[in-house]
């Protein structure tokens, strides 16, 4: 992960930016050759289940770190399990309308 990977992480902003493109962008730059990420389909509430492995390896786990550092964890972090493995809940934001 380089540091341009890792300012995008710190600065997403879920007011300003939508989720599912930012969701995307964590499933490119994650390393599959060791660990896994998977997004499901909606729930009957309209989330979708974001299923990350980390697979122990080391870029993986920077990732997690960081997110769990934003306010995008503090919302949609659903569970963890020891040796690496996370379930987020996650769905767009509804526009504030003015």
């Amino acid at each position: 992960m380089n540091d341009k990977e890792i300012e995008i992480i710190k600065n997403f902003d879920m007011v300003k930016e939508k989720v599912m493109p930012f969701v995307e962008f964590i499933m490119d730059i994650w390393d599959s050759h060791y660990g896994k990420i998977k997004l499901h389909e909606k729930d009957e509430d309209g989330y979708r289940t974001l299923e990350i492995h980390t697979g122990g390896w080391s870029e993986n786990e920077e990732i997690i770190m960081f997110l769990e550092q934003t306010m995008f964890w503090g919302m949609f972090w659903w569970k963890s399990e020891r040796g690496g493995h996370y379930w987020l809940k996650v769905k767009e934001i509804p526009e504030v309308r003015k």
